[in-house]
């Protein structure tokens, strides 16, 4: 409804009370519709006209930037994809499972490893392509930190029969420039941080 040239609330505040909990992702989007739309609404007030808040909107939704209002949600910790995250940053960044056949994925680079268990990374005609796909994948993940990105490994894992089996750490992060610091058989840090992280 628009009224005297601003857009009005259309019951859109206060939104997310009215999804279950069960409902968490979508809750998660319309909390996003809710903060996006009090800022056009409020925020916005002084210096948008009607017509410019409208084509906004439609920006907004046509090119899936709705993400871009995260960071105004209160939020303390955000979920998100690597994808997901593309275009957004925050002073953290947490990267669980590092981990042989997770990060890379096992379809894409993992399942062709000549070394299987040893997770050494070695790159040819075979595999380049995809390699520089999950490098590419890394490097978003990584850059969205401002300060530091930390991240977890187990040396176990389940298969796809919930078998519990032994792991390594992902071979990206053996990469020149990354040093690992052993101090137990299941625990691994860059040096100066603390237990089981690790961070660049």
């Amino acid at each position: 409804m628009l009224v005297k040239g601003d857009v009005k609330c259309l019951g859109h505040c206060n939104i997310t009370r009215r999804f279950p909990l069960r409902q968490l992702p979508l809750r998660s989007m319309m909390r996003l519709l809710e903060v996006f739309l009090n800022r056009i609404e409020f925020e916005a007030k002084e210096f948008m006209d009607t017509n410019y808040k409208i084509e906004l909107m439609k920006q907004t939704f046509e090119y899936y930037a709705l993400k871009q209002n995260i960071e105004y949600t209160g939020a303390k910790v955000t979920v998100s994809t690597v994808h997901g995250a593309k275009g957004l940053e925050w002073d953290f960044v947490f990267l669980p499972d590092m981990e042989k056949s997770l990060f890379p994925n096992y379809n894409s680079l993992c399942g062709e490893c000549l070394f299987r268990s040893d997770c050494k990374l070695k790159i040819n005609d075979g595999n380049e392509e995809k390699f520089i796909n999950e490098l590419s994948v890394f490097y978003v993940a990584v850059t969205r930190a401002r300060k530091e990105v930390i991240f977890s490994a187990s040396k176990t894992q389940l298969d796809r029969y919930w078998n519990v089996k032994t792991t390594n750490v992902s071979c990206l992060l053996r990469m020149p420039g990354i040093h690992l610091k052993r101090f137990d058989s299941k625990q691994f840090c860059v040096e100066n941080l603390a237990h089981t992280w690790v961070s660049l």
